[in-house]
């Protein structure tokens, strides 16, 4: 385990984190910081006066266009030098609070992308973030909690959304979505996943402390078997076929098996309260980039052996 200081204040949660090829982006309360030497040291990537400063709930990343954004309480935030110069993006009037970015796996082909926001729905464009429409036909809870897109989204376009009301499921790229049922007492949604691997599912985690997988757009669920206790999910990522989930207590790496998805074992979460998490590959093996609340961001071994049962 690494322990990698950003500098943070009182209150200075890491809201989201992106590893970008030579480098790792971290939002948080204080604005957007990067860090190209693995989290071992920190720099402000908003260097702008009028938008230095600004609350950064998301971050996205396409190194290959020099492509950045920010989601930001007062819209989003577009570097298209690696963070150089910003422009400032409202997407509507007056300017909507963005929470989640998140992209298509063919980004270089479609330039889709997905905004989901606080008060106006998920927001969609299809140029690679220069022009923006709210696409909100059937999505009756505008607050968006998560976003997923489906790594098979150039053939079946389906993303899921989390709302406060539940989970709602487009098929048509975002334009139009309808509700999924969870099931009873599962909490509400506080993090999603697509895995990819043949079999693989979506994956629903709760402020329970509950993880829920269905391999049929939500007409089944499978609860995932001896995870640890826990109060809430507040993130999940696929790799391959290991399904990792970041609880308050834990990170804890989930496999399917014959019975059914269950948790292979746990690494206890080091410092505060986690709040987020991204993989990497790394020369001895992938690595998990762990934020918590109190600002700071760890790196974690994932190889499963690392893993106690």
């Amino acid at each position: 385990m690494t322990a990698c200081a950003a500098a943070p204040g009182p209150g200075d949660v890491v809201l989201d984190l992106e590893v970008a090829a030579h480098r790792l982006l971290a939002g948080r309360v204080s604005g957007l910081y990067e860090s190209l030497d693995g989290g071992q040291t920190w720099r402000p990537l908003l260097a702008v006066s009028a938008i230095q400063g600004l609350p950064v709930n998301a971050v996205l990343s396409v190194p290959a266009d020099g492509l950045l954004l920010a989601g930001t309480p007062r819209g989003l935030l577009r570097s298209d030098d690696d963070g150089d110069t910003w422009a400032l993006l409202p997407l509507a009037r007056p300017a909507v609070h963005v929470s989640t970015l998140r992209r298509s796996p063919a980004l270089e082909r479609d330039g889709t992308l997905l905004a989901g926001t606080v008060e106006d729905g998920v927001f969609v464009s299809t140029d690679a973030g220069r022009h923006w429409q709210g696409w909100n036909l059937g999505l009756f809870d505008r607050q968006i909690v998560a976003l997923a897109v489906s790594p098979a989204f150039a053939a079946d376009r389906s993303v899921v959304a989390a709302t406060n009301l539940g989970l709602v499921l487009s098929q048509n790229g975002g334009r139009r979505w309808r509700a999924l049922a969870l099931p009873g007492g599962a909490g509400a949604v506080t993090a999603l996943a697509i895995g990819a691997a043949p079999g693989a599912a979506l994956a629903v985690g709760t402020d329970t402390g509950q993880v829920w997988l269905s391999t049929d757009w939500g007409d089944t669920w499978d609860g995932v078997a001896r995870l640890p206790a826990a109060e809430s999910v507040p993130s999940l990522e696929f790799l391959d076929d290991t399904l990792y989930i970041l609880t308050d207590q834990a990170l804890v790496a989930a496999r399917r098996a014959a019975a059914g998805w269950g948790a292979a074992g746990a690494l206890p979460a080091p410092g505060a309260e986690p709040a987020c998490f991204r993989l990497a590959a790394a020369p001895a093996g992938p690595l998990a980039f762990v934020g918590d609340i109190a600002g700071q961001v760890r790196s974690l071994p994932v190889r499963l052996e690392a893993f106690a049962p």
